[in-house]
């Protein structure tokens, strides 16, 4: 028997933590992140060049992110997505630092891939940095969705650079106490701190969580790739 959340939940697909059918569950919140000063805009979010061709699958490529230390293989019909610092939290902000000034020495200070979104049919992959390592700079990653859905509860053992992990998240029906499938989002977190969410569906060319499956498994291998630089 499916449980449900109560509807009109607010999805959090890529933050740290989920909002849950309970108070005690945890969820990051930052506050109202800081604008640049009007007329000065800043494209944060980027489509990275492939560094090569993947040496752990065949046919596959590879992308690389020189400041955190992480390469991942990808198949090639994938699309790739990096975002840098998009925002700050305003209590952090010095106050003899305008928001733009600030902004700028943040973009100085990090990368321009703190949240890469990899994107492959109707599922996706999210990488967000440590936290405290710039990831709260880019977060959500690299976004939310809000509507009317009811969320089950799920888990996943899931293979990262040899390590065995526990994913938790949802699968998300239309509606309240609903069997129409809508999709689903899982999230683990690494030792250091790196935070990926991965699924898919939400109306991305598929009907159905057989559909899903096929692309589910290739999310699952891509993640096996992840590991350290060179390792």
């Amino acid at each position: 028997m499916k449980q449900y959340c109560n509807k009109e939940l607010l999805i959090l697909i890529c933050l740290v933590w989920f909002v849950g059918c309970t108070a005690n569950k945890p969820m990051v919140s930052l506050e109202p992140t800081s604008e640049l000063s009007a007329g000065e805009v800043l494209e944060s979010t980027q489509t990275p060049d492939p560094v090569g061709i993947s040496e752990m699958v065949d046919g596959w490529l590879a992308y690389r992110n020189n400041f955190y230390g992480y390469e991942i293989s990808y198949p090639p019909a994938a699309t790739l997505l990096v975002e840098g610092v998009s925002g700050f939290p305003s209590e952090e902000k010095p106050s003899t630092l305008t928001d733009t000034q600030y902004r700028s020495q943040l973009l100085q200070m990090y990368p321009d891939d703190i949240c890469l979104s990899l994107h492959y049919k109707s599922g996706f992959i999210n990488i967000l940095a440590p936290f405290e390592n710039g990831g709260k700079y880019a977060s959500p990653c690299p976004g939310t969705g809000v509507g009317d859905y009811a969320l089950q509860e799920i888990t996943e053992s899931v293979t990262v650079n040899g390590n065995s992990y526990i994913a938790s998240g949802y699968k998300v029906f239309e509606g309240e106490k609903s069997d129409i499938w809508h999709g689903e989002f899982l999230s683990l977190q690494l030792e250091d701190g790196t935070v990926i969410t991965f699924g898919g569906g939400f109306d991305r060319g598929i009907n159905s969580i057989e559909d899903y499956s096929e692309v589910k498994e290739v999310l699952l291998e891509i993640l096996t790739t992840y590991g350290p630089i060179g390792n």
